[in-house]
């Protein structure tokens, strides 16, 4: 099953948490979940004027631990996730299960950024100083594309959803095209199978820093799959690809400002729109820098700085 899900927030810094949630079946559009929930910080005014939700209207409600063993029986059910903003959704997802002392899973079903991919397939506006399209607003794409949704409300977490599987519906042949390099196998296979009734034990090896060919090795001996090594790690990359967090981020203080974070943006930007255009995630290109010397700041400013320079996936230098 495809599913698309989106967040509304109590703001998009890296101590903020998911107020509300909602998923639906990207071909049914039928609802899988929409909950609200009382964080543990206060709802920042910006995101307050936006999605329109108050502490006072949370008071009585349950939080994300609530919640948690069933919000994750659903995503790992899932062939792959799509969301509007998948970096910045599964960050607070994130955020928000640790803030409430729950294990957010090291691999999940792939995530796919819609956002991004709209920006490259209709490649409405680009930009010759960022190298890359333009981003464009989910309301605005679904203009663009003449897609009706005046019967639907602008951040609000199920709505948004809607929204973003009519301009998955509209444009699908042209979205799975995009994303063919990533499309998992059939859940009839059988290694498919395989692997992912195991899933639980390979994320907790893999969160331990065990190589991928001894985890295939343990599994192999222990007889819980058949599957040869290359399609072990094909597997895994389905599942580790495309926007997921592999680690737990950094939330350690960054540089001391904004101007020296944006300073470290300016020297590495050629490279990390390399690596991008190489098919490396975010997180990934994070981690290499850091281990470079190249990058001090959190993982969380990392993609903050990213998103406001409008530097997503599969960029392109030239028109």
């Amino acid at each position: 099953m495809k599913l698309i899900l989106s967040t509304e927030n109590t703001g998009t810094e890296s101590q903020d948490q998911v107020i509300e949630l909602a998923i639906i079946d990207a071909d049914t559009a039928q609802t899988l979940f929409n909950q609200r929930f009382k964080p543990s910080v206060f709802i920042k005014d910006q995101a307050a004027s936006m999605h329109g939700i108050t502490l006072g209207a949370l008071a009585n409600l349950r939080t994300w631990a609530d919640y948690h063993d069933h919000i994750l029986e659903i995503i790992k059910s899932a062939e792959s996730i799509m969301t509007y903003n998948s970096d910045f959704d599964f960050r607070l997802m994130r955020q928000t299960a640790e803030a409430f002392d729950r294990v957010w899973p090291q691999l999940v079903p792939s995530c796919r950024d819609l956002g991004a991919a709209y920006a490259d397939i209709a490649q409405i506006e680009f930009s010759e100083y960022y190298g890359t399209w333009k981003w464009q607003k989910l309301e605005v794409a679904c203009r663009q594309q003449g897609i009706d949704v005046s019967d639907l409300k602008t951040h609000n977490a199920l709505d948004d959803c809607r929204a973003t599987q009519r301009l998955y519906k509209k444009l699908q042949a042209a979205f799975d095209a995009y994303w063919k390099p990533f499309v998992k196998p059939q859940s009839t296979s059988t290694k498919y199978l395989e692997f992912k009734e195991n899933i639980e034990e390979i994320s907790q090896l893999f969160s331990q820093s065990v190589p991928i060919n001894h985890i295939h090795q343990k599994l192999t001996q222990a007889g819980k799959i058949t599957m040869s090594y290359t399609h072990f790690t094909k597997f895994f990359k389905d599942y580790t690809e495309s926007y997921v967090f592999l680690t737990k981020p950094d939330l350690k203080p960054g540089p001391k400002s904004a101007n020296d974070r944006e300073n470290e943006f300016k020297a590495n930007k050629h490279e990390i729109i390399v690596l991008l255009n190489k098919g490396y995630s975010k997180a990934q290109i994070h981690r290499m820098l850091k281990a470079e010397g190249k990058w001090s700041t959190s993982y969380a400013n990392f993609t903050e700085v990213c998103r406001q320079h409008n530097l997503k996936k599969y960029h392109k230098f030239n028109r």
